[in-house]
């Protein structure tokens, strides 16, 4: 049982700077990603995007502001090969040079914020353009699962995701009554364990409320397909005009 953890983890920033404040919060990604040294998949929205393609991280670290980790070159291939293989559009990507010190890529927040609740060494980062059909999302986590699932190591996988960010006139994508609603329906979808009912949420709620979510969220609908797991703890906050859930599930 080589993929034994998932995570659905906010990014915000406030999760580092106001610890008392988002505790909820901080308790759930506390217990799901633990500080156990086992390697991190992260699926965010702020790493390299390649149009109409997921990318993958293939240098030899990722670096960010609290340090580097070591990439797991083997599992990203492996994912690579089988997403290419099931006619997924992927890339590998890297910067610099082949190998060493200089094959080494930018941590983005949305991956750095997430792994500082776990004792992750080695890490994977995918980063599903926006513009991907929904049922290629689906398709690379259901592909995701399954190469994890058979793979040498145990995994975490950390869905990286921030909710609505139209809560707040004075934000910098103003306001719209959607958000809340976008919101409470992810809320209900992810809390009654339903993620095929993502697929139902109208286009319009979507680009009204700004979610940082959707993409990522499709792809681990396509996790869930391949594999048992039930929410074990959950807990939301807004932070000013941005909503934050998270997740933490458990092998069924």
């Amino acid at each position: 049982m080589a993929l034994f953890r998932l995570c659905l983890a906010p990014h915000g920033d406030e999760l580092l700077s106001s610890e008392r404040k988002f505790s909820c919060l901080r308790s759930v990604l506390s217990r799901c990603c633990g500080m156990a040294e086992h390697p991190a998949f992260v699926v965010s929205p702020h790493g390299l995007r390649i149009k109409g393609m997921v990318s993958i991280t293939w240098s030899e670290r990722v670096c960010g502001k609290n340090g580097c980790y070591r990439v797991d070159r083997k599992a990203a291939e492996a994912v690579y090969n089988e997403s290419r293989s099931r006619g997924i559009p992927v890339a590998l990507v890297n910067y610099g040079t082949d190998s060493g010190d200089l094959s080494t890529l930018q941590l983005d927040w949305g991956s750095e914020i997430p792994l500082s609740f776990t004792g992750a060494r080695s890490v994977v980062i995918a980063t599903p353009a926006r513009d991907m059909k929904n049922e290629d999302l689906v398709k690379f986590g259901e592909t995701l699962a399954d190469v994890l699932e058979g793979y040498e190591q145990g995994y975490t996988i950390i869905i990286s995701a921030d909710q609505a960010h139209t809560h707040y006139a004075n934000g910098p994508y103003g306001y719209s009554p959607l958000a809340k609603a976008f919101d409470a329906q992810v809320i209900r979808i992810v809390r009654s364990n339903r993620l095929e009912e993502l697929l139902e949420i109208e286009r319009r709620t979507i680009e009204e409320a700004r979610p940082d979510s959707y993409w990522q969220m499709l792809v681990m609908l396509g996790i869930l397909r391949r594999v048992r797991f039930d929410v074990e703890s959950l807990a939301y906050q807004v932070a000013g005009y941005y909503g934050m859930l998270a997740a933490c599930y458990r092998r069924e």
